[in-house]
């Protein structure tokens, strides 16, 4: 059995391992920053309201950027 040599100086074991700790301390601050929590946004769901209201109440939170229209249901089969 033969054993091969791995070529890998301690320079560049520890450039590497000092990169690889910075990216797990760097990584959370940067993806926290972007994520919002279930606290900072708005989903809306609208029921029964038919075209037009889901229209009229879709360019009413509009402006918030926050709010998001997940759902829309109308139980009326003739709409």
């Amino acid at each position: 059995m033969t054993l091969s040599k791995n070529h890998l100086s301690r320079r560049k074991f520890i450039r590497n391992s000092s990169i690889g700790v910075a990216g797990t301390l760097v990584a959370p601050t940067i993806l926290s920053c972007s994520a919002k929590g279930a606290n900072d946004r708005i989903l809306i769901g609208h029921i029964g309201v038919g075209s037009q209201g889901t229209g009229e109440l879709k360019s009413w939170f509009t402006p918030l950027d926050t709010a998001y229209q997940v759902a829309t249901c109308d139980p009326y089969l003739q709409r």
